[in-house]
């Protein structure tokens, strides 16, 4: 595990970046992991160990404002003018450091939460680049956001840095309802150790500025579109959510892209919902049959 910085397209940020690579086998494909909301990037090392003992490179990042990549906690959750546009670029840079140390190799992206949302842009704006991409904890984004999404901006300009506690609510209040109502991270997943680590790192569960909710619904309201994925039908993506993960709408969302997938006759996409599975798939309990499933579709495409 490689540790290093690379710097954010963004002026004066270094990106906290971590590359896996394998010790003991020539290596097949490069693996671009894109993290979500309010976490970091070492909370993919399972997937990463796991996938480089199969010849994997993973390469990951803290997107600005998140993780290693700031320089105090009073800067999480804030991602200055243009954030969604910031995150995207960064993204894409990460992906062309890749690619340029392993020109030879195939580039997929996986994505989760605001992660699977910034993925959708990233294949809008580098498809031809990519082999495939993974989407998982897909986000069931409201229509209305289209119509609430210009008070949000305002109220980011205004108060940028102010932390958005009304907006947090609003977006995340319910979640936890099914789950346990005393804990507001209950509905991450079912495995409470994984909840518990959460609860307990200052690096995870902050709230989001203004800003940082300016940004992460400009993202939303971008991946309801369909133009990142009519281009190219067949085009390999993966779908992974869970059955009772809230924020994809207990499903919903998986369902959706499956009808919209089958409308634009997308024939090497594939969508599956888990059973007993919340929102952090890679956290769970059953976490190893995910990996599982991620290695075996991403031989299937490289074979």
């Amino acid at each position: 595990m490689h540790v290093f910085k690379i710097n954010s397209t963004k002026a004066d940020v270094e990106l906290h970046t971590i590359l896996w690579e394998p010790t003991d086998q020539t290596p097949v494909g490069i693996l671009q992991i894109i993290t979500g909301m309010a976490e970091y990037i070492e909370r993919y090392t399972p997937l990463a160990e796991y996938l480089t003992a199969q010849g994997w490179v993973v390469i990951g990042h803290d997107h600005l404002g998140q993780g290693h990549s700031v320089q105090s906690l009073s800067e999480l959750g804030y991602f200055g003018q243009d954030g969604a546009a910031t995150l995207l670029a960064d993204s894409l840079k990460i992906g062309q450091f890749a690619q340029e140390r392993y020109p030879e190799l195939p580039l997929f992206v996986l994505g989760h939460s605001m992660g699977s949302m910034l993925a959708t842009q990233y294949l809008k704006q580098a498809s031809s680049r990519l082999s495939g991409v993974i989407f998982i904890g897909v986000i069931d984004v409201p229509a209305v956001l289209k119509v609430g999404l210009p008070v949000i901006r305002l109220i980011a300009k205004k108060a940028p840095h102010k932390p958005g506690n009304v907006l947090n609510r609003l977006a995340f209040g319910i979640y936890p309802q099914k789950f346990d109502r005393r804990r507001p991270f209950s509905w991450l997943s079912y495995n409470l150790d994984n909840v518990s680590a959460y609860e307990q790192n200052p690096l995870c569960g902050y709230t989001f500025t203004n800003n940082g909710f300016a940004t992460l619904f400009t993202i939303a309201q971008q991946s309801r579109q369909t133009d990142w994925f009519a281009t190219n039908q067949t085009f390999p993506m993966l779908v992974l959510s869970g059955q009772d993960d809230p924020a994809g709408g207990n499903g919903r969302r998986a369902r959706q892209l499956t009808s919209q997938f089958d409308q634009a006759q997308l024939t090497a996409a594939t969508v599956q919902i888990l059973p007993h599975t919340a929102h952090e798939i890679l956290q769970e309990t059953t976490a190893p049959i995910t990996f599982q499933k991620i290695a075996s579709w991403l031989s299937i495409i490289t074979s």
